[in-house]
């Protein structure tokens, strides 16, 4: 019973709504017609602009294609629970002992060897920005005190281990609630290790975003953007904004455009100032060339979402 209880909450995990999962490749819409070479155009546009409310940080035409390679590139957590949770009850029940217990191990690897076959014959693409410099509000407030939390539990719950009863549990319950927790910690610990680069990027976007400013924001850029919205989703996705960086290779890898046809793009955008690349090294190979999405860049991403909520 235990076993079929363990397998159907693995399985609603699996099955949790996601929406990177039901999201598909949006490109930008082809209305470019819209931002005018004109004078008129251009004060029409900065007049509506300046007026409308803020933009969300990943909000608008972009949002789809940013999901699609966040799909690509992270582990999703219900399916990493879906094998975790079998492990960990593997696990418990070895190190617990028992001819019941062992035959519980058994099953419990099937079911976990089971939900492992769509992340091998899928690996994600784990691409994640290099962190070139840390700033203000990279990192939530919890981040900073939340490794304490380890140490400090148990020295503020010893004074009151005494005025709580001793709790006996059948031994396969214990080990059942062991897998479980080994199970989600672990797949907690694994989802946070490949999504790192992408929340502090979302954090960078959202900071630039939210003031709410035109600096650096022309209709060449803001076509570029629309041009090339695959390139500037890819780098959204791997964290790699603001100063943060991914190699050409990497982003190669995670958009599925050649590394030649990249390498062509990049004069212009950089030319532009959408993004920035960095060429350090003499001798340094187009693929290992470091690329990142610029502030202007990415404020053309925010008016593009203004734009089409017109």
């Amino acid at each position: 019973m235990w076993i079929f209880l363990i397998q159907f909450f693995a399985g609603a995990l699996a099955r949790a709504p996601d929406s990177r999962r039901r999201l598909r490749l949006s490109p930008i819409l082809a209305q470019t017609d819209v931002i005018g070479d004109s004078d008129h155009h251009r004060n029409c546009y900065t007049h509506e602009m300046s007026h409308s409310s803020p933009p969300a940080a990943l909000n608008g035409p972009l949002r789809g294609e940013i999901a699609h390679y966040r799909h690509r590139n992270q582990l999703a957590l219900g399916k990493t629970a879906s094998m975790c949770i079998p492990l960990g009850v593997v696990f418990t029940s070895i190190a617990a002992g028992g001819a019941m217990l062992y035959a519980v191990a058994g099953v419990c690897a099937l079911i976990a060897l089971v939900a492992a076959v769509p992340l091998i014959k899928n690996p994600p693409a784990a691409i994640s920005a290099s962190q070139t410099e840390f700033k203000d509000g990279d990192f939530p407030a919890v981040a900073y005190w939340a490794p304490l939390l380890p140490i400090a539990a148990p020295l503020l719950a010893s004074p009151l281990a005494d005025s709580f009863p001793d709790p006996s549990l059948d031994p396969l319950l214990q080990v059942l609630l062991g897998g479980l927790y080994l199970g989600l910690a672990t797949a907690l610990a694994l989802w946070s290790m490949f999504s790192r680069a992408y929340r502090v990027g979302r954090r960078r976007l959202a900071r630039i975003l939210s003031q709410d400013s035109l600096d650096g924001v022309t209709d060449a850029r803001l076509q570029a953007v629309t041009d090339h919205s695959n390139v500037i989703a890819a780098l959204c996705a791997c964290g790699a904004v603001d100063g943060n960086e991914a190699s050409v290779g990497a982003l190669s890898k995670l958009s599925g455009i050649p590394v030649a046809q990249i390498e062509e793009l990049l004069p212009q955008l950089s030319r532009l100032g959408v993004i920035n690349v960095n060429q350090t090294g003499a001798l340094l190979k187009p693929k290992k060339w470091q690329v990142s999405l610029t502030e202007a860049g990415i404020r053309c991403m925010g008016q593009l979402n203004r734009l089409f909520r017109l």
